[in-house]
């Protein structure tokens, strides 16, 4: 496996976390299967990404202290970006191991049996589902559980309501890996 399973967050990024405070932002309660679809763009905003997985990492029933995750998507446009954030403000909220698709692909069927083989606590897939992709299309941010299905409506529910009022984001304050160690190290 990966250096993540060796050494752990700590170990790749080893300066410590930053709490940024930011307003709060506030998603569409539209989730189909646990899949928050909009704008690329929208992503793009600043501090919108990191909210958005602050507010799923919040909603992680067992915490995401501990946590391992699997991390992919169907590699469409901003899933690099995106992987890269989810990555500092994982670290930053302590789960000790992400399983990432090789150049941040993995598709919905192989992350769920990944989260199930791997007993993970759970997955954030990048996708937008059959929505078209590109700079100016759609992204989207989906959360699996530990069965490696959809998050149940309880944890979308709470999910939205923490983006109702998040006013903080924990993030890792070390560089942004480089796409070349990203998608090299974290392959699975």
């Amino acid at each position: 496996m990966s250096e993540l399973q060796r050494g752990g967050l700590s170990e790749l990024f080893p300066s410590g976390s930053a709490l940024v405070h930011r307003r709060h932002i506030e998603t569409s309660k539209t989730c189909i299967l646990a899949t928050w679809t909009t704008s690329v763009k929208v992503f793009e905003q600043e501090n919108y990404t990191e909210n958005f997985v602050q507010a799923i990492l919040d909603a992680i029933p067992s915490g995401a202290q501990g946590s391992t995750l699997v991390i992919g998507g169907d590699g469409r446009y901003f899933s690099v970006p995106a992987t890269k954030i989810i990555l500092r403000v994982a670290g930053a909220n302590g789960v000790s191991r992400l399983i990432i698709g090789q150049n941040a692909i993995l598709s919905t069927p192989a992350a769920s049996n990944i989260i199930r083989k791997y007993k993970a606590t759970g997955g954030i897939l990048l996708t937008a589902s059959h929505n078209p992709g590109g700079p100016n299309a759609d992204f989207g941010i989906k959360y699996n559980i530990s069965n490696g299905g959809p998050a149940p409506e309880s944890i979308t529910n709470k999910i939205h309501e923490i983006t109702k009022t998040i006013s903080a984001y924990k993030v890792l304050d070390a560089p942004e890996a480089s796409n070349k160690r990203l998608l090299l190290i974290f392959a699975c």
